[in-house]
């Protein structure tokens, strides 16, 4: 660590680390879910086209549709910081549901984990 010649440059110094770090520990506000009439997400306008996409993949993979519409969303709580909600989407014809995971990401960013949920006609 460099050595400062003054008390001043040092509590100068010392006062910019702290700010950086209580800047840097400082995430985004918890989330909440939208107050969208059948689709109280979480998840803001980006993270929805994201997690739509990432649907997408695991339709495609299955036979479905690679751009499926998100139909409606039931939010089924949180645990921590993670909220948990079943999003159910419209892939060639078919509703398929879907479990979704939200939890504030670093900066802006919304981190998220989908599993396609067991139906009668999938299992």
């Amino acid at each position: 660590m460099p050595r400062f010649r003054s008390a001043k440059t040092r509590t100068v110094a010392a006062t910019l680390v702290a700010v950086a770090l209580v800047v840097g520990c400082a995430g985004r506000p918890p989330l909440a879910p939208s107050s969208e009439p059948g689709k109280p997400t979480v998840a803001d306008a980006h993270t929805r086209l994201e997690v739509l996409r990432s649907i997408g993949v695991f339709e495609s993979a299955n036979g479905g549709s690679a751009t499926p519409v998100l139909m409606a969303v039931e939010s089924l709580g949180h645990t921590g910081e993670t909220w948990i909600e079943r999003w159910t989407v419209s892939s060639n014809g078919h509703h398929v549901p879907y479990s979704v995971k939200l939890r504030a990401g670093t900066g802006e960013r919304i981190d998220y984990t989908v599993e396609r949920l067991a139906t009668a006609g999938n299992r």
